[in-house]
């Protein structure tokens, strides 16, 4: 079993790391030369726009369905889903239409249509691979992964020709989409209600409002500084950000693994937890110094343009997206374990902090306060995720002790 779990981390990294890698060291860097800083700025803004609201809602199914897998598989149920992924898609293209209204005035209506196209692939896409995290069939999500690389350099080949940046992420996600609707039939299923969908839907709401809020965290710092300072402020936070979130989107499968797994748990031990945060810490202070290291050499290379301002920001933004990821693989144990009004709790303190404080830092000193602000908020977020474990926990330990005097 070990050696299985290893394996599937290694497979699930290896996956995340080839396209991401592809993207966002080679393809991206190529369009940021073609483009001036402020038009770079606003890519990476609708960017994460994008992935905010089809990423997350299309994960959000992902997790419910991976979670109920085993209540739906004991009572023989089969539905719910449909309805949701049909509400979800509306849901998205409407947040899409506000999104590209706000973000993207100087966009065209083909670009417009390639995004909201792109976003529906997105959200299918990620739900849809549930289907091979039930079944730990991690060789597919490899293949995938692979596809979406093909399509992102058939899509750059046509921003070459066209000069549309729009056709990378739709080529790659469409691709994507296509591989993962023929190797499932998740999208076959039918358009039902079951006895429980009432409980899955108020499940998939109350996670929705929680993911949004995490999805927040990686993205809202785009979000905000394009409108409140200018395309520039953000191509050199967001290059003083790339190798610590690399570091995070390739730490995020194991997250994707492990709930694969704690999804056929009922108990999981504090000295687990503990253990848990501690390799995770380990994992990320690795992280930080391997960062720190290779990080002017190796901006230097993929963005000569801006590397001189976002060496200023490394060390603080490098910490505050460590602690992330350490809170993000303890999530996973919240999650399952823990009741799901917990999810909104950390992720609503943690976004109040995130927004109250970084805007305030932001205002009192530039860019380096907004990074401050994070750290803060950061930091907060771990806290209460403690304090959800340990509260969690308690409560359950005095339920077994009134079931074993009774």
């Amino acid at each position: 079993m070990k050696k299985k779990i290893f394996s599937d981390v290694a497979l699930n990294i290896f996956a995340t790391l080839i396209p991401m890698f592809v993207l966002q060291f080679l393809l991206l860097p190529l369009v940021a030369s073609d483009l001036d800083s402020n038009e770079y700025g606003q890519l990476l803004a609708i960017v994460a726009f994008l992935y905010l609201s089809a990423g997350t809602i299309g994960n959000i199914l992902n997790n419910v369905r991976l979670i109920n897998y085993k209540n739906y598989n004991d009572l023989n149920l089969q539905g719910d889903y449909s309805i949701l992924v049909v509400i979800s898609i509306i849901i998205n293209i409407i947040f899409m239409i506000l999104g590209l209204w706000y973000y993207g005035e100087s966009l065209s209506v083909l670009s417009i249509v390639i995004l909201i196209l792109t976003s529906i692939f997105i959200l299918l896409k990620n739900y849809m691979i549930v289907e091979f995290r039930i079944k730990l069939n991690f060789k597919n999500i490899l293949y995938d992964s692979l596809l979406l690389l093909l399509g992102y350099i058939v899509g750059f080949t046509l921003f070459v020709i066209s000069g549309n940046w729009q056709y990378i992420y739709l080529c790659g996600f469409a691709i994507s989409f296509v591989f993962v609707f023929i190797r499932t039939g998740i999208l076959k299923e039918p358009l039902a209600k079951t006895p429980i969908f009432k409980k899955t839907t108020h499940q998939t709401i109350t996670l929705l409002v929680s993911g949004l809020l995490l999805a927040l965290g990686t993205y809202i710092d785009k979000l905000l500084l394009y409108p409140l300072l200018d395309g520039e402020a953000v191509s050199i936070y967001y290059t003083a950000t790339i190798l610590g979130k690399t570091i995070s989107l390739v730490i995020q499968p194991i997250t994707g693994v492990l709930l694969s797994y704690f999804a056929q748990l009922n108990k999981f031990e504090t000295k687990n937890f503990h253990l848990l945060f501690l390799l995770s810490t380990l994992v990320g202070a690795m992280g930080y110094g391997l960062t720190v290291l290779i990080s002017k050499p190796l901006l230097s290379i993929v963005y000569p343009q801006f590397v001189e301002e976002a060496l200023k920001y490394i060390h603080v933004t490098t910490i505050s997206i460590i602690i992330i990821i350490i809170t993000n693989i303890l999530n996973v144990v919240i999650l399952k374990f823990c009741d799901m009004r917990w999810q909104l709790i950390i992720n609503l303190s943690y976004m109040v902090v995130y927004v109250v404080i970084s805007l305030l830092l932001l205002y009192l000193y530039g860019l380096m306060g907004f990074c401050l602000g994070i750290l803060v908020a950061s930091i907060v977020k771990l806290t209460v995720m403690f304090v959800a474990y340990y509260i969690n926990n308690s409560k359950v330990k005095i339920a077994n002790e009134e079931i074993n005097y009774g």
